[in-house]
């Protein structure tokens, strides 16, 4: 599977479901944020704060997908919130190693941004459009 580029918004990662895309976006956003920092040689610096941020918003937003997939009784939720667990406690590992001062290098963390939007946004989160979209929620 190829590396998505996710410097900016694309249909790619659209679900059809226009909060979860907003949401999704900044996500993007985030990614493009670390990824200017490693440009500019300032990673190390923003990494403990661009985690921070991150964690804080996918808790929010997982949040809000899980309450819409119970409100809309979509029947893979459990499944999918597993995946949003996973990937919580993947971030929640690096957040802590780049506290405790270990050398977390930004490259993992960005490999791991792409990886989750790639496989989770741009491939499980799509298998929820059809369900919510005959529900009515676009």
């Amino acid at each position: 599977m190829k590396t998505a580029d996710v410097r900016e918004w694309s249909e790619e990662f659209s679900v059809n479901v226009k909060l979860f895309d907003v949401q999704h976006g900044r996500f993007v956003q985030m990614i493009a944020r670390l990824e200017a920092a490693m440009s500019q040689g300032t990673a190390a610096q923003e990494l403990a704060d661009l985690l921070a941020d991150l964690i804080a918003y996918a808790r929010e937003h997982f949040a809000t997908e899980e309450a819409v997939m119970k409100a809309y009784d979509y029947p893979l939720r459990d499944h999918h919130a597993l995946e949003h667990r996973q990937v919580s406690a993947v971030l929640d590992r690096l957040h802590s190693r780049c506290r405790s001062s270990e050398a977390v290098l930004s490259v993992e963390v960005l490999d791991h941004l792409r990886q989750w939007l790639e496989q989770h946004v741009a491939g499980t989160d799509k298998m929820y459009t059809e369900h919510l979209n005959a529900r009515g929620l676009y």
